[in-house]
C-alpha cells in the first residue's frame, strides 16, 4: 500500500503476522522507516537505523510518526487506517474511528493499552509519555499496571485508585491549580500526576497509598508532571521520613497550587541537609523547605566583596646573638 502526501512524500506500507513497516521517502531526503513489532497485546513502534541494522524503541514518543508523516490531513488518516488495522490484527488496541483518533492517538494506545482505555473514555492523545510511568502505561489492565508500579501493594483498592486517576481530568466541573476549567484550551490529556506521587512513596501501605493515587484536586497540566531525576530522589528519601509524614507531605503537595515545584524543591533541600535534619520533620511541603534551607550551611561573605586586610601583630625585634668565639689552634 501506498499513498503520497500533499509535500511530495511517498508513503509505503508492508506488514506480516508479526511486523508492519511505514517508510516515509521526503523529496531530497532520505527515507525514513518505522516498524511496528506486536508484543504480547501491543504494537511497538521502532525507528530503524543504519539500513536495518538497529532499531529504537520510540513508543514514548508517539507523537513522532505523525511529525513525520507532515501536515497532510488525508496522508495522516490513511497512516492511522494502516496501523490501527495493523493493531487490531494483533489483539491491541485500536479505536473504531482511526482516521478521526489521529495517528498519535492510534500510536498511543497501541503501545499503551492503559491510555487506550483513557482515549476510550474521552481523552485526548499525549505527544509523549513520561519513562517513568511507561512500564506501568504498557501493561494490558489496570490491575496489571498496578502491580508493575507498586508490587505486591496492588491491592483492589489500590487498582481501583490508579484507573480512576487517569481518567480524572474528565469529571465535569474540574479546574486546574489557576482555577481555570481544565478543558479550555482543548481535549484534557490523561492525568499521570497521581501515578508520579504513587511512585514517589515506595514504603506506603496499600491504605495511605490508595489515598495519594486518589489526590486529583487539583488536575495537574503536563508542565507540573517531574521529571524522572527528580522522581528517583523523591522515591529514595521517602523510605526513612515514615509512613504518616510522607503521605501528608505528598497529600500536601498534591492541594498546593504550586505543590510539584515546591516538592521537588524541598527534598533536593533536605538531601542536602538530611544529615543534620534530626528524626521530628514538618508534615507540609513549605514548612520541610524552610526548615532544610535554614539548616544549609551559611556563607559569612555572601556578597564576594574582600575582606579588609587584618593588620599584622607586631611582634618584639629577635635579638641577634654575639659571634662565638673562634676556637684557639
Amino acid at each position: 500500500m501506498a499513498c503520497t502526501t500533499g509535500a511530495g512524500a511517498e508513503l509505503r506500507w508492508s506488514q506480516d503476522d508479526r511486523d508492519a513497516v511505514l517508510q516515509i521517502a521526503a523529496p531530497r531526503a532520505p527515507a525514513t522507516s518505522i516498524r511496528f513489532s506486536a508484543c504480547e497485546g501491543r504494537i511497538v513502534p521502532h525507528l530503524v537505523l543504519l539500513e536495518g541494522r538497529r532499531a529504537i524503541d520510540v513508543s514514548i514518543q508517539p507523537g513522532l510518526v505523525a511529525r513525520l508523516v507532515g501536515a497532510d490531513t488525508a496522508a495522516l488518516g490513511r497512516v492511522a487506517s494502516w496501523v490501527a488495522g495493523f493493531a487490531r490484527a494483533q489483539g491491541a488496541w485500536a479505536p473504531a474511528d482511526p482516521a478521526e483518533a489521529g495517528v498519535t492517538a492510534v500510536v498511543l494506545g497501541g503501545a499503551f493499552p492503559l491510555v487506550g482505555a483513557a482515549l476510550d473514555a474521552g481523552a485526548a492523545a499525549l505527544p509523549d509519555v513520561p519513562r517513568w510511568a511507561a512500564a506501568t502505561l504498557s501493561a494490558a489492565s489496570a490491575r496489571a499496571g498496578a502491580r508493575v508500579a507498586f508490587a505486591g501493594r496492588a491491592t483492589r483498592p489500590v487498582v481501583s485508585a490508579l484507573a480512576e486517576s487517569l481518567v480524572s481530568g474528565l469529571a465535569a466541573d474540574r479546574t486546574g491549580p489557576d482555577g481555570r476549567p481544565v478543558d479550555a484550551a482543548g481535549p484534557v490529556p490523561p492525568a499521570l500526576y497521581p501515578l508520579a506521587l504513587g511512585l514517589m512513596a515506595p514504603a506506603l501501605s496499600p491504605d495511605r497509598l490508595s489515598r495519594v493515587l486518589r489526590a486529583v484536586e487539583p488536575w495537574r497540566p503536563l508542565r507540573h508532571w517531574p521529571e524522572r531525576a527528580s522522581l528517583v530522589l523523591v522515591a529514595g528519601l521517602t523510605p526513612a521520613l515514615g509512613e504518616q509524614r510522607t503521605e501528608r507531605l505528598l497529600l500536601d503537595a498534591a492541594r498546593r497550587p504550586d505543590g510539584p515545584s515546591e516538592l521537588a524543591e524541598a527534598f533536593q533541600l533536605y538531601a542536602l541537609v538530611r544529615h543534620r535534619a534530626g528524626p521530628r520533620l514538618p508534615s507540609r511541603v513549605a514548612d520541610l523547605r524552610a526548615h532544610c534551607r535554614a539548616l544549609l550551611p551559611a556563607d559569612p561573605n555572601p556578597g564576594g566583596v574582600p575582606a579588609a586586610p587584618r593588620p599584622r601583630p607586631q611582634s618584639a625585634p629577635r635579638r641577634r646573638r654575639a659571634p662565638a668565639d673562634a676556637p684557639r689552634p
